[in-house]
């Protein structure tokens, strides 16, 4: 799994922008969360199924945005599920 937080200008055509990234590649975001700080925006993406490449690559067009001040990616592993007995 990929998480991407995001923090940029609280501009109406940023979460807009964010989940175009997604959908130019065919991916529809798994989660979505979004809060405003007064003049900032806070929005935290999951996506299930995104390569290490990919998610990445998203990263670092994110963070090209005029909009955006930060952009942290986290990627974890989905947890294996514990055998039954």
């Amino acid at each position: 799994m990929a998480r991407f937080s995001i923090v940029g200008l609280a501009s109406p055509q940023l979460p807009l922008r964010v989940i175009n990234m997604f959908a130019q590649r065919d991916m529809t975001v798994e989660t979505l969360t979004l809060e405003r700080h007064g003049e900032w925006l806070s929005l935290v993406l999951e996506q299930m199924s995104v390569s290490d490449v990919t998610a990445m690559l998203i990263t670092e067009k994110l963070r090209a945005m005029v909009e955006v001040s930060e952009v942290v990616l986290d990627r974890t592993k989905a947890s294996a599920l514990p055998a039954s007995a």
